[in-house]
């Protein structure tokens, strides 16, 4: 299995740390990036083939390490699928995520609203709409189901 791990660092957006996280990572298919959550700043995305999510954030956080990347301050983790289609949906949607209320994050969970809710800013990405109320990507969702069937099946 593959996953796409992008971790977030402190190093400032330069040419200089371009190349530093390009060729710290090397061995991976890699891009460095400038996230809009945190402008100024990069992140790596790299590919990792992994038995398991567990096995794909240990080798991320190693080669972060060896890379002397500093300070990881973030860690998104998909499936190599899950963020082919996240990407495809966002060429798509002009952008936009697919978004589904917090209900169906909860049912697709098998947990509560609420519990659902608290983990908002954890493990769901979502944010409060006039209307609709409580809203979560669907690509968070997808995520928190695949990495709770991985637990189950530990």
């Amino acid at each position: 299995m593959e996953f796409n791990v992008t971790l977030g660092t402190q190093l400032p957006s330069t040419m200089e740390n371009a190349d530093h996280i390009m060729d710290g990572l090397a061995r991976f298919s890699v891009t460095a990036h400038e996230p809009s959550t945190t402008p100024g700043l990069f992140a790596a995305t790299i590919t990792i083939p992994a038995a398991s999510l567990e096995d794909a954030i240990q080798i991320a956080l190693l080669s972060a390490k060896a890379a002397d990347l500093g300070e990881i301050t973030t860690l998104e983790v998909l499936s190599t699928e899950a963020f082919d289609q996240a990407a495809e949906q966002a060429s798509t949607n002009g952008g936009i995520p697919d978004l589904v209320s917090i209900t169906t994050a909860a049912a697709m969970l098998g947990i509560s609203r609420t519990a659902a809710r608290k983990r908002i800013g954890k493990s769901l990405q979502g944010t409060f709409v006039d209307g609709p109320g409580w809203v979560v990507t669907r690509t968070s969702v997808d995520a928190a189901v695949f990495a709770k069937n991985q637990q189950d099946q530990a």
